[in-house]
């Protein structure tokens, strides 16, 4: 079992609404982390490289967003209440989903994660926003795998359903 920080994870297929439920956390006055992925793709794509550059370079751009992670992740408070967009697990389940290997560097990582818990985040819908590009098919396989990752390493999950975004945040709130 994982010694956990009083931090949660708050997870889904792309087009679950985590963006939305972790700003709205945020205005309500708790510490949250961003997603590193999304940061990471915008970076690049404002360098001029496209969705194709990108998962071309699929298992570099992994390694990356793994390495930003543990680098946020060793910055934050451990003795408060942090809301993350996206956790270690949800790499599992990117790795799966672009036929990557699981190496010694996610593993490690995954050894040493300390969530306190993991909301898995319903779908919502899956229209692109110019960054996400995942059909509803894709985005639910993506869940799924999501799901089976955080499992896999031991964390408890909370499933949360699809409400109004002041709800859902309640929802997560009264859950934790």
């Amino acid at each position: 079992m994982h010694h956990a920080n009083p931090w949660y994870v708050l997870t889904g297929g792309p087009g679950a609404g985590k963006s939305t439920s972790i700003a709205d956390l945020e205005k309500r006055g708790h510490t949250v982390a961003p997603e590193m992925a999304r940061r990471l793709f915008e970076e690049k794509m404002a360098r001029g490289e496209d969705l194709a550059d990108i998962k071309n370079h699929m298992e570099e751009f992994q390694h990356t967003i793994l390495e930003r992670q543990l680098k946020m992740e060793a910055d934050l408070p451990q003795d408060k209440p942090v809301f993350l967009d996206r956790g270690l697990g949800d790499q599992v389940a990117y790795y799966r989903f672009f036929n990557l290997k699981e190496d010694a560097e996610l593993r490690a990582a995954l050894d040493k994660a300390k969530y306190k818990k993991v909301f898995l985040l319903a779908l919502v819908n899956a229209e692109s926003d110019g960054v996400r590009e995942e059909s509803i098919a894709e985005a639910a396989i993506l869940e799924e795998y999501i799901r089976q990752g955080y499992e896999r390493e031991g964390f408890e999950i909370v499933k949360v359903p699809v409400l109004p975004v002041a709800e859902r945040t309640d929802f997560i709130l009264a859950n934790l």
